[in-house]
Formats: structure tokens, C-alpha cells, sequence
């Protein structure tokens, strides 16, 4: 009996040690299960923290998005409506002109470097090619279209311009596709001085002829071109200001998903000349739009997402423009041709025949002439209605975002653009023999390379907003102008 229970328990023994939790009496077992279980911990902590970190960011990202410099056609938005306002400034004293140097806006305006008194009144060349003379009678007074034929009139000219732009866009078809309206109300300020002065040689030359010059024109020579822009019916404002609606605008876009970009958009505008008109009968009217031509483009842009430092975007527009009925000043043929009366026409003209032509005589019916009773457009004696075709225009324009700048809800963008539109020319017009065109469309194509930036920031999950600069640093028939920008928009 002994000897069977013996057996049993040698048996049952391994069996019970191997039920019980053993645990050796070693701290270095201690140890190791301690750093196990923190090693464990810490990859655990890690791990949820790099989730969390990588959700939130994931979050901010789809909330505070960036937002290209980019027009407002092409600006995008996540929620259904956007409504957004706009400000931008331009001041320009320059201009860079055909052929890319600098010089003042004023020579840009009126397509010529060089404006004398023969250029602009037709009776002062004729005299000096020898087909008219003063008037019998006719010296002492208006002598100074002979003496002053060179005389340059040389301006002064600026621009300041203020724009504040309404807008409203509505995102459809789960924000893919979107429309919108956008209504500028425009301020445009022209400054345009006369700034030259009769040489002292000209002016003992008067005084030696016993001219009455300084009795008829006592502030000199903004007295005697005052009086030749009114004969031609043309007003001469030094300071000029316009405010008004400018041309409305209606767009649509559609963005397209991409794995391979953030943002991808193709788009749509419409541009209605619902601003006023120019008036012919100013020197240099202040325009509020494009002229009073309809506009169509079509637009596309792609935003690329990289780092902080570098997410580069494009955007280009290709726009065309419809030809339009445009009043203008339109320099007239004048020709000894249509002389009814010659020999009425060697004693004197009359002021219908040319400004100042009661003051000279055709020399004989043998001194043939016919030219344009002003080689300036601008400065025209009369004005027509003519059909326009403006040149169109392509803008590109490249940039980088920097994110995170003072907050992560602020982010900076540089860019550069570049705008290159075609000459205009002129369609159905007058006839020919009776009016000059060739000088309507100089200096209409453009070049123009700019750069910028903007800064933006969420204010919070709906409102953003943002301001910036821009210059013209090269270009050609362009104003070199620096502009100010900000805006604030409200998505709901």
C-alpha cells in the first residue's frame, strides 16, 4: 500500500507544479517584464499620438484650405454659398512704352513721343509747307502759327484707380460645379498737366514780330491749348474723376478630381460692358471698363500640394473680345479738293474748313494739299462712330504658397503673370479718302509682366481674409503701376 501511494505521488507532482503560476524569485526577470511592458506602452502612446496628430491635420487641412491668387472666377470654396468682397488700388505715374522703356502715361495715351502745334493744327503745317499764309491783317494776332509751329506740348500725366467688387458664388452637384456673379463699383482719377513753356527764343520772336500774343493768351501757352481743344469741341480737365459701375461679370467652373493635384478647375466667364462709356468730347476720359466691348474666356488652373514651403500653382486665361460700335475721335481728311470757292479761298477760310482757317488764305489754286486735320488721334477735330475689334488676350500666371505663416491658418503666396494682348483693329469704318484710321489702333497691343503676393488667413471655419501687393515691372504699351489688393469672404 505504501509502495502504490508513493508511485501515485511521483506521478501527481509534476502535474501540480506545472498547474501554479511559477514564478522564479530572480529580480532580473523583474526587470525585463517591466521594460516589455513599457517598450509596449510607449509604441502604443506613440502610435495614438501620430493618429491623432495625422486626423487633426487631416481636419485643419480640409477647413483652413489654401487659397491660390487666383481671380475670382476661379477661387474655390467648400461649403454652398460664398459671398466675398474685394478692394484693389492702382496708382501709376509711368508707362512703359513700345518699344519697353519708361516714359510718362500721357505718351502711351496719345501714341506719340512728341506733340508739336503743327501736329495738332492743320492751318500751322500747311503754312510751313508753303500752301497757306496768314490772312491779309491777320499777323500780329495769329502769327504764332508761324513762329510757334515746333512749339512741343509736353504733359504731366497720372492714374489712380479704386475698385470694390461684390461678389456671390453657389456651389452645385455636390460642389463640383459652381456659379457666380460679380459686380465692381469703380473710382478712376485722371491727372494731366500741361507742363511746357514757350523758349525764350520764340518768345523774344514774338515780342520782335509786335505780336498780340500776350494780350489774347496772358497765361501763355495753356491759354493758347485751351483754346485749340476748344475749337475742336474737345474739353481739357486737369483733374478728372469718374465713379460708376464697371463691367459686370458672370462665370462658371468645374472642378476636376485629381489624386495627382489638390485642386484642378476649368471655368468659364462672361463679361458685360454695362460701364459707361467714353466721352469723346474730353481729352482723356476716365473709362470704368473695357471700353464697351462684351468678353468671353475660358480659364484653368491646378493647385499642387508638396510641403509648407513649396506648393506651386498655375493659372491661365485665354479671353476674346466681340467688336463694337465705339465713338472716337477720327482725324479728317482735309484736301484742297473740295475748295468750292478759290478764290474766296485766297483772302480766307472758315472755321469749317479748319480750326484757325479764318485767319489764313489758300497761296493758289496750284499749291495742292490733303492730309489729316491732326496727325494725334486723340486731338481730332471730329469724331465717328466706327466698329472695333479688339485684339484678345491671354494671362498666365505661376506661384507658390507657403503654409503656416504666423499661425496655421495663415499662408503666404508669391507670383508672377504675365498678359500679352493683340493690336486692335478697325472693322466697318468711315470712308477712307475721308477720314485717317492708321493712327485708332497704335499702341493698342499690350505686354505686361507683373509680380505679387497675398496673405491669407482663416478667421475662423467660415470667414478668410486677405491683402497683398502687385507691380508692374516691365511690359510694353503698360502702365508701370503698383497696386494694393485685400479682400474678406464669408462661406455658409
Amino acid at each position: 500500500m505504501k509502495r502504490s501511494f508513493l508511485i501515485f505521488f511521483i506521478f501527481l507532482l509534476p502535474t501540480f507544479i506545472l498547474s501554479k503560476d511559477y514564478v522564479p524569485n530572480d529580480d532580473l526577470y523583474f526587470e525585463k517584464r517591466d521594460i516589455k511592458k513599457h517598450i509596449k506602452n510607449k509604441v502604443k502612446t506613440e502610435l495614438t499620438n501620430k493618429l491623432i496628430e495625422k486626423i487633426n491635420q487631416d481636419y485643419e487641412r480640409h477647413l483652413f484650405y489654401k487659397i491660390p491668387s487666383w481671380p475670382i472666377e476661379s477661387i474655390f470654396f467648400l461649403k454652398k454659398d460664398l459671398i466675398s468682397a474685394r478692394f484693389d488700388g492702382l496708382w501709376a505715374t509711368q508707362a512703359y512704352g513700345s518699344s519697353g522703356g519708361t516714359k510718362d502715361i500721357s505718351k502711351v495715351i496719345f501714341g506719340s513721343d512728341t506733340i508739336r502745334l503743327k501736329d495738332i493744327v492743320l492751318a500751322s503745317r500747311l503754312i510751313e509747307e508753303g500752301k497757306l499764309a496768314l490772312s491779309a491783317g491777320m499777323s500780329n494776332k495769329y502769327n504764332f502759327l508761324t513762329i510757334l509751329k515746333d512749339q512741343i506740348f509736353d504733359f504731366d500725366a497720372s492714374i489712380d484707380r479704386q475698385e470694390v467688387a461684390l461678389s456671390y458664388v453657389r456651389n452645385f452637384e455636390k460642389s463640383d460645379v459652381s456659379l457666380g456673379l460679380d459686380v465692381p463699383i469703380v473710382r478712376r482719377s485722371h491727372e494731366l498737366k500741361l507742363v511746357s513753356n514757350i523758349s525764350t527764343v520764340d518768345r523774344n520772336t514774338l515780342i520782335a514780330s509786335a505780336s498780340e500774343f500776350d494780350a489774347s493768351y496772358p497765361n501763355g501757352l495753356s491759354d493758347l491749348f485751351a483754346e485749340i481743344l476748344s475749337k475742336k469741341k474737345i474739353g481739357f480737365n486737369q483733374h478728372d474723376d469718374e465713379v460708376g459701375i464697371g463691367d459686370v461679370k458672370v462665370f462658371a467652373n468645374l472642378e476636376l478630381n485629381s489624386k495627382s493635384c489638390e485642386r484642378c478647375f476649368l471655368g468659364v466667364k462672361a463679361v458685360f460692358p454695362t460701364s459707361k462709356r467714353r466721352d469723346i468730347y474730353k481729352l482723356w476720359d476716365p473709362e470704368l471698363g473695357n471700353g464697351g466691348f462684351f468678353e468671353f474666356a475660358a480659364f484653368g488652373s491646378v493647385l499642387f500640394s508638396k510641403s509648407k514651403l513649396f506648393n506651386p500653382h498655375l493659372f491661365a486665361e485665354f479671353t476674346y473680345f466681340t467688336s463694337g460700335d465705339a465713338s472716337r475721335r477720327v482725324p479728317k481728311i482735309v484736301s484742297s479738293d473740295d475748295i468750292e470757292d478759290p478764290i474766296l479761298a485766297q483772302i480766307r477760310f472758315d472755321e469749317d474748313f479748319m480750326i484757325y482757317g479764318n485767319s489764313v488764305k489758300w497761296v493758289s489754286d496750284t499749291a495742292t494739299f490733303t492730309g489729316p486735320d491732326s496727325n494725334v488721334a486723340r486731338f481730332a477735330d471730329a469724331s465717328k462712330k466706327i466698329r472695333i475689334h479688339k485684339g484678345p488676350e491671354l494671362l498666365f500666371r505661376i506661384g507658390n504658397i507657403i503654409t503656416n505663416v504666423f499661425s496655421e491658418k495663415g499662408f503666404i503666396d508669391f507670383f508672377y503673370d504675365i498678359k500679352a494682348k493683340g493690336k486692335d483693329y478697325v472693322g466697318f469704318q468711315p470712308s477712307n479718302r475721308d477720314y485717317d484710321i492708321s493712327g485708332l489702333t497704335k499702341n493698342s497691343y499690350e505686354i505686361r509682366h507683373r509680380v505679387g503676393f497675398d496673405f491669407n488667413r482663416w478667421l475662423d471655419e467660415t470667414w478668410r481674409a486677405s491683402f497683398g501687393g502687385r507691380y508692374v515691372f516691365a511690359g510694353r504699351n503698360t502702365l508701370r503701376a503698383f497696386e494694393l489688393a485685400a479682400s474678406i469672404g464669408f462661406e455658409f
